[in-house]
């Protein structure tokens, strides 16, 4: 049997370690909270914080090719996109994460700060949706619902869109949904 006291050692390092890094995103997000005061926009917010994760990028990740995408197009054809940073692949999960709750709160209109706790805000943030879910009508939901599909169904081909309303039990000749199919 190779199971030993040392197991239960790396055990104790492992929960150490634990509490650390528990410790750390807590006060990653306590700073990242503070940012958000005045802010009423997450895209604002987020335009703000970007400098500093552009900056980080280009001081821990500059020699990295595989840390940018390649780009598309020609430089200076409107089909052209520049190469960009991978930044959820390459900042750390402590800080996506955080910065992700803090967008939430901005987002649903809550103040948060240094002394919120990330867990207790995103327990706020699911309590706001939640209320939120169930306030609306069912016209509501509809619209919700057909917003989203008439983002990605322009993308689709005519014979798939057919097929997804006769999945849907829609005959597309008399339905209102029939998208121009």
């Amino acid at each position: 049997m190779s199971l030993n006291v040392d197991t239960i050692y790396t055990a104790a390092v492992a929960d150490e370690q634990h509490t650390l890094a528990d410790a750390a995103t807590n006060g990653v997000f306590g700073e990242l909270a503070e940012s958000t005061k005045g802010f009423t926009d997450r895209e604002a917010w987020e335009k703000e914080v970007r400098a500093f994760e552009t900056e980080y990028m280009q001081a821990t990740q500059g020699s990295n090719p595989d840390a940018m995408t390649k780009g598309r197009g020609k430089a200076g054809s409107k089909s052209y996109t520049p190469p960009r940073w991978k930044y959820a692949k390459f900042l750390p999960k402590a800080w996506s994460s955080s910065k992700s709750v803090c967008g939430s709160a901005i987002e649903n209109g809550l103040t948060i700060d240094k002394d919120s706790g990330k867990t207790a805000t995103e327990e706020k943030i699911k309590e706001i949706k939640n209320d939120l879910k169930s306030e609306k009508t069912p016209r509501e939901k509809f619209k919700i619902a057909m917003d989203t599909a008439a983002k990605v169904i322009k993308d689709l081909p005519d014979q798939e869109k057919l097929n997804i309303l006769k999945d849907a039990g829609i005959n597309p000749a008399e339905s209102i949904f029939y998208w121009g199919v």
